[in-house]
């Protein structure tokens, strides 16, 4: 049985007035008596901010330029490099600016490729 994620657990939480509820939580792990415990998402945080990789920035910026190359060739020829600097560096490190990236230069990209290229 796979874990749910948060965005579902989060989602079903939704009343019909798009809110959550005023005692909306979201699920903590079992965890062993001495084990380390966490809140939701400050873990990833942790990992992100505190030992996250320092060249964050400059792995965002290579990977726009690779979608900015591929999409406006309409190719996939940069998916594997991006898959290894994505591993190495950490997709919550870099997926912020991307997207803002993608966000204030999107006449750059050809948008139509862009969403082929990201299914």
């Amino acid at each position: 049985m796979s874990a749910q994620s948060i965005y579902s657990v989060i989602y079903e939480g939704i009343n019909s007035e798009g809110k959550l509820p005023k005692d909306f939580t979201l699920p903590f792990k079992k965890t062993f008596p001495n084990e380390l415990k966490f809140m939701p998402g400050a873990k990833d945080g942790i990992g992100i901010f505190h030992f996250g990789a320092k060249s964050s920035e400059k792995v965002s910026k290579k990977i726009v330029k690779l979608l900015k190359s591929d999409c406006k060739k309409g190719s996939i020829s940069s998916q594997n490099e991006i898959a290894e600097l994505l591993n190495e560096c950490g997709t919550l490190a870099v997926i912020d600016p991307i997207l803002d990236s993608i966000r204030k230069e999107q006449k750059k990209f050809d948008i139509e490729n862009l969403f082929d290229y990201a299914c």
